[in-house]
């Protein structure tokens, strides 16, 4: 390949820059989890699962061809049999739950505890110094200064009569474990988890049991009551003047209620809290009570004051969501079960998911979304009339939050209001049906669910519908990326018990960067806690998918890899390919090589744009074009079309027949696939605007009566669009440089943005796409760019000679 050469008016690094950030700008741009709901839209609340397209088969991607997957079992772990021999001295009361932020579970009996890492059976400690019966256990990070360092967890345990605050440490432990799935023997180092032999803190509950405990990742200690009020244990380092050290604050009674009479309090109805959720990266917190109603608090961004912004009750909730949708039985948005918070990374305007007993979604916005927010639209949506009680903000002792950063999506800087004061309420936004409600489907739909949890795009769901026995259902986006509208898939699989908790397992990764390649690479996985045991599940990608359709069709020569680059949209089909070809994990093998593969055969060509037979007279059809990769939603877009030079290849073929480009070039007129309205081609060195077009570039950056020092390169003016192969490589390379692309190097106190970590995964990712890129040369890749755009030009070198035929030679029929 011959080098370029390159004049002092081109910068090549210049352009490869401003073609990243336009990916960059098309990646950000794709629709939300609200723009999904069809809200942007309309401007109104709106409902889907009533169609058939809300719900397909996952074997749609591959066309029926294969079946697939979207979550697999990666272990099951029985409860240890030492904890098991207690069962049989159990007197009254019995819980299980997950710490999923130390990789243990946990299971009380009577006033014992016990806990064990769920992944291997193994650390099992046990606290026996409580004479109460344990109502609720919870474990906090503690708020940093406050102990020792040696102090890593506060667990909570609570009683009818006081809250027992317990110190956890950790020490080192390394031992040699045997696999179960090889007899190879490998050392692993665990910590061994310790707890405190006095607590640190005892209070009082003042006849105010506790059902919930939920813990904020800047230390704070949040408590459910089964007087339905909402309780903080506030402690700090040192007793003051004006406070205690530690003390338990009612933030749902104001002043005023201090005032009336207690025998008056009798009469009120209760109406316990059984779950909280807290969404960290925006500082709120959800509370869910027993008969249904939802309350929405800001936690405050300096981390010691509580708001209530509103509360809404289940009969509003039924009524809204009636309203909605009408063609539905509204007893199946009764009986809410489960509230899962969504964080700015899964939607910038959505902020909670509640889930019914029926299996309905409804997705609530604490501000109103009006359109000015979302696309400068004119109307305001319906919204739930909610029982706002607004409190004034609740200092808190001790509730200092040092050096607390709260990650952030690059989406959010975009769509997200950050102002607190937006707060309106809690406005119903969309209603989405469970499986079984379309009018083609073959699937139940769900009944008895108990239990939910969230994650990128996968709702999981715990249900009953038998005694002893629940089964797990899966629905997920995440196998249809990058579409228009919300596109799920089920799968329902049985579980060997009844489901006492449920939590993501946290990665362990050290690196403060959240890389988006490692993020697709890697499966989420889930523990589910059954009286059973532990039973462990991953939640596959689209890379996994990948994965089962190049196995079991041993390579990427079948109909149903094909169909699968179809379904998904090319480009987003190549750049999961290149996850898999790039993947550390498979580096040399044969997966890797489908992979790559599969990038190549299924990658699309580039192609000329309608405007090469701009001169072709109205008699003929236009060559019609196609690609599939180019649905992402371009709205918007930075006016640039210039990318990395092409290999110096055009000396021959091509090069001789320029006098023909010239007189196809003609005036450009409008492509069958424009952009949005507004955005248009750019020449970015005659500084003209074009007729709208979609990809459209240039391959020469000659311009006439111009002198250029790039050799080889003659062709003039040849607007051509880009392959999927092109599109996936450079999406590939911007999510690869995201968390960084944009990033200062230095902070306030000149230290490195970046840890060691840090610059070790993304020289990991590189260093894996450069290997890919010699492994599979570029010549491939512009030999066949070459051969594709000849048999354009000369199809449309034959299109004009038959053209002149005919005008010289006239005659009848």
């Amino acid at each position: 390949m011959n080098s370029v050469q390159v004049g002092p008016q081109v910068d090549l690094f210049d352009i490869a820059k401003h073609m990243l950030d336009k990916y960059e700008f098309e990646d950000l741009s794709a629709p939300d989890l609200l723009e999904m709901t069809g809200f942007s839209q309309h401007g109104m609340a709106t409902a889907s699962g009533l169609n058939d397209f809300d719900y397909q088969t996952l074997s749609s991607l591959s066309m029926g061809h294969k079946q697939l997957n979207q979550i697999q079992t990666v272990n099951k772990i029985p409860i240890p049999p030492e904890i098991l021999e207690h069962f049989k001295h159990i007197k009254c009361h019995c819980m299980m739950g997950l710490f999923p932020e130390i990789g243990r579970a946990w299971l009380t009996i009577d006033s014992e505890i016990y806990i064990w890492t769920y992944e291997q059976v193994r650390d099992v400690a046990y606290y026996d110094g409580s004479n109460h019966l344990i109502v609720s256990v919870g474990l906090v990070k503690p708020k940093a200064g406050v102990f020792i360092d040696d102090v890593k967890f506060l667990m909570v345990l609570t009683t009818p009569i006081e809250i027992v605050i317990l110190g956890v440490t950790f020490g080192d432990a390394t031992k040699t474990i045997s696999s179960p799935s090889r007899n190879i023997p490998s050392r692993t180092t665990f910590q061994e988890m310790q707890l405190m032999n006095k607590p640190i803190f005892v209070l009082g509950t003042d006849n105010a049991a506790i059902n919930v405990v939920q813990g904020s990742n800047n230390g704070r200690i949040f408590l459910g009551g089964r007087d339905g009020n909402l309780y903080e244990i506030a402690y700090q380092a040192e007793s003051t003047w004006f406070g205690k050290r530690c003390k338990k604050i009612n933030h749902s009674q104001s002043i005023i209620s201090y005032m009336v009479p207690s025998f008056l309090k009798v009469f009120s109805e209760n109406d316990p809290i059984m779950r909280l959720a807290i969404d960290n990266s925006r500082q709120l917190l959800y509370v869910l009570t027993e008969k249904g109603s939802i309350e929405a608090w800001d936690m405050g961004r300096d981390c010691n004051t509580m708001r209530r912004i509103a509360k809404i009750t289940q009969n509003d909730i039924v009524q809204s969501a009636s309203n909605i949708v009408k063609t539905v039985d509204p007893s199946v948005f009764k009986a809410i079960k489960s509230i899962c918070p969504l964080s700015i990374d899964d939607c910038a305007n959505l902020h909670l998911l509640a889930v019914t007993q029926c299996g309905v979604r409804l997705s609530f916005s604490i501000t109103l979304l009006t359109m000015t927010q979302i696309h400068h639209m004119n109307q305001i949506m319906p919204t739930v009339s909610p029982i706002i009680q607004q409190h004034s903000p609740t200092k808190v002792p001790g509730g200092t939050c040092p050096n607390t950063t709260l990650p952030s999506s690059p989406a959010s800087s975009i769509k997200c209001p950050a102002d607190s004061k937006r707060h309106s309420g809690l406005h119903l936004v969309h209603v989405r049906l469970p499986p079984g409600y379309t009018p083609t489907t073959t699937v139940n739909k769900p009944r008895q669910v108990h239990s939910a949890h969230y994650s990128e795009g996968t709702l999981l769901l715990a249900s009953t519908p038998q005694q002893d026995q629940d089964i797990l259902w899966s629905i997920s986006s995440a196998p249809f990326p990058h579409r228009s509208y919300l596109t799920e898939s089920t799968t329902i699989i049985p579980l060997d018990g009844i489901v006492w908790n449920l939590a993501e397992i946290p990665d362990r990764c050290k690196a403060n960067l959240q890389s988006l390649l490692r993020k697709a690479q890697k499966s989420k996985k889930v523990v589910l806690l059954t009286n059973q045991g532990a039973h462990i599940i991953a939640l596959l990608k689209p890379v996994d998918l990948l994965q089962q359709l190049l196995t079991a069709c041993h390579g990427p020569h079948h109909e149903a890899v094909k169909a699968f680059f179809r379904v998904q949209g090319e480009r987003e089909a190549c750049v999961t390919a290149l996850l898999l070809a790039c993947s550390e994990q498979y580096r040399f093998s044969d997966l890797a090589m489908w992979a790559a593969q599969a990038f190549m055969l299924y990658g699309g060509e580039p192609s000329f744009s309608n405007q090469m037979l701009g001169n072709v007279p109205s008699g003929f059809n236009k060559l019609p074009y196609q690609n599939v990769s180019m649905s992402m939603d371009h709205r918007q877009s930075p006016q640039m079309f210039i990318s990395t030079p092409m290999a110096n290849t055009f000396s021959g073929g091509i090069a001789n027949r320029t006098s023909n480009a010239a007189q196809m070039q003609g005036s450009f007129q409008q492509s069958h696939y424009p952009l949005s309205p507004g955005t248009c081609c750019y020449d970015l060195f005659n500084n003209e605007a074009a007729t709208p077009y979609k990809e459209i570039v240039f391959l020469n950056l000659i311009v006439p009566n111009q002198t250029s020092n790039i050799t080889g390169v003659n062709d003039v003016n040849a607007a051509i669009v880009y392959s999927a192969k092109h599109d996936g490589l450079y999406l590939y390379v911007t999510r690869l440089l995201r968390p960084i692309w944009k990033l200062r190097c230095t902070d306030n106190n000149l230290n490195s943005s970046l840890n060691q970590n840090d610059c070790i995964l993304i020289l990991e990712e590189l260093y894996a796409l450069r290997n890919f890129l010699e492994a599979n040369s570029m010549n491939e890749i512009s030999c066949n760019l070459i051969s594709h755009i000849e048999r354009l030009q000369y199809s449309s070198y034959n299109v004009e000679c038959l053209w002149d035929f005919n005008t010289k030679h006239k005659y009848d029929g």
